[in-house]
């Protein structure tokens, strides 16, 4: 348990949101590898060395919009259960505040961070799969344009080891896939929960309009 005053919240839930959307951003989730090689596409990094630091990234993230929920959670309590006077006016600094984003029309855009997350991952993913199909299409070209030219020259029809030969080569242009994180699962959990948190606040917001009284 924390305990920090509400300024010192604010500036670090500003700095949660430029930090999450920051480490969003550098992280890779998914890529491509060719199928003979253990070196990603694009870099350095052995495929355990990206396994590593995607697995690393997705859990830091992960801890990041804890944190981010906890702390935002803390000072929205401050605010609905603390009153201040405005102009003669007495209201919760919650009121206060909406206020203040009514007259000034501010809002706040990017702290849906599971949506930043499903999109980021599923942007690797397509990236990869589309890599991944032109790596086959490329492959497939090389390997009729050599078979053509090898039986031309020959003047015959190719043996099965010159087939075996052309095939083997062309395989290794073809690249797989290094999805440490489980991609598609990990998105369906995020999509998943965000369904039922919708659902489950809509239903939540009409059995306390139902409920609740108001004095005006």
């Amino acid at each position: 348990m924390e305990k920090m005053i509400v300024t010192r919240a604010l500036d670090e839930r500003d700095l949660l949101i430029k930090k999450i959307n920051d480490a969003i951003d550098r992280a890779s989730f998914v890529t491509v590898k060719k199928t003979s090689d253990d070196i990603v596409i694009g870099g350095k990094k052995s495929v355990q060395e990206f396994d590593d630091e995607a697995r690393a990234d997705l859990q830091s993230i992960r801890d990041l919009i804890s944190r981010y929920n906890r702390l935002d959670a803390a000072i929205l309590l401050a605010n609905a259960t603390t009153d201040i006077e405005v102009a003669g006016v007495t209201m919760t600094r919650a009121a206060a505040i909406n206020l203040r984003k009514t007259l000034l029309g501010r809002s706040f855009s990017n702290t849906n961070f599971d949506d930043a997350l499903i999109r980021k991952i599923n942007n690797d993913f397509t990236k990869a799969k589309m890599a991944i199909n032109k790596s086959q299409e490329n492959a497939d070209r090389q390997k009729e344009a050599m078979s053509t030219a090898l039986a031309s020259s020959d003047k015959k029809v190719l043996s099965d080891d010159s087939l075996k030969s052309i095939s083997a080569y062309c395989d290794n242009l073809v690249y797989s896939m290094v999805d440490p994180i489980d991609a598609e699962k990990v998105v369906g959990d995020l999509q998943g929960r965000q369904d039922e948190l919708k659902a489950n606040l809509e239903s939540a917001i009409r059995i306390s309009n139902a409920t609740t009284y108001v004095e005006f």
